[in-house]
């Protein structure tokens, strides 16, 4: 299972205390849907724009007691996300695409129309709609 909470906050100390808010209630809910965190996967990244760099060495994410470790990208609906946002994912996705155009491609004249549509969606459609998605809140300006 994978928590993926976006914040969007200015000053650090509020966006820090926000996350742990929400750590905290996820903490609850896993507790009484008895399940379990595995503290080795368990990561954050905090997003920032190319051109804006914050000291956050003192950030601390506070898990079960235990400090969640920093990480610098992530794969977020088949989207790469690095520390300061570039557009480096871009490469990632086209290489997606182009596997699932090629998946598609060879069976086209053997399987019926439906099943090639069902396939599109599964292997192409989603890493387009992702990336747009992200995109969209990558680029959301003040």
């Amino acid at each position: 299972m994978t928590l993926t909470y976006l914040l969007k906050l200015s000053p650090c100390l509020l966006l820090l205390h926000k996350a742990n808010v929400v750590l905290e209630k996820f903490i609850l809910w896993l507790t009484s849907s008895k399940l379990a965190a595995n503290m080795q996967k368990t990561s954050y990244i905090i997003l920032c724009a190319s051109q804006g760099h914050f000291d956050l060495t003192n950030l601390q994410l506070l898990f079960r007691s235990h400090l969640a470790t920093s990480a610098l990208s992530a794969h977020f609906l088949g989207v790469v996300l690095q520390e300061y946002l570039s557009w480096q994912h871009i490469n990632f996705v086209q290489e997606e695409i182009t596997s699932g155009l090629h998946a598609l491609s060879e069976p086209w004249h053997l399987v019926p129309p439906h099943t090639l549509i069902t396939a599109y969606y599964a292997l192409i459609h989603s890493h387009i709609t992702g990336t747009l998605e992200e995109c969209g809140v990558e680029l959301d300006l003040p």
